[in-house]
């Protein structure tokens, strides 16, 4: 697992990228291997050895993953205990629903609000940039 691909490829060793995953893929050393990268854009890689690049466009996460990644991120979330009072914010109920779902709670539209809609990169960001002080009035709320 190749994981935010595009750091890679803006860095200097980004031309080895290719040759790596050539290498990686020559029939005569390796056999059924699978090798999944995430990145925001396609990369848009030429063909290696015989395999291809396969988007795969993920839409929003539901709301209890949306929350789970937040915790995973957060720098204000550092136990499992005050990963399992975040996560309480989550009704059973609800923990399915997308952001957008008309019969959302308007605590849980709160959520995907401040949580950045279920989108990964968007949550993954609000992680890092969120205050502690902002933190807790979202546990608050």
């Amino acid at each position: 697992v190749l994981d935010r691909i595009e750091v890679i490829e803006e860095s200097e060793g980004a031309s080895e990228l290719p040759l790596f995953l050539n290498n990686l893929f020559r029939p005569q050393q390796t056999k059924h291997v699978h090798v999944l990268m995430t990145a925001q854009n396609p990369l848009n890689l030429p063909s290696i050895g015989g395999v291809g690049e396969h988007v795969q466009e993920l839409g929003p996460m539901n709301l209890k993953n949306t929350v789970k990644l937040f915790g995973i991120s957060c720098r204000h979330v550092c136990t499992a205990r005050e990963r399992r009072k975040l996560e309480a914010m989550v009704s059973r109920e609800e923990e399915d629903a997308r952001a957008g779902d008309a019969s959302l709670s308007t605590r849980s539209r709160d959520i995907f609000s401040r949580l950045g809609d279920g989108i990964p990169a968007r949550i993954v960001d609000c992680a890092y940039h969120i205050s502690e002080e902002e933190y807790h009035d979202m546990l608050a709320s």
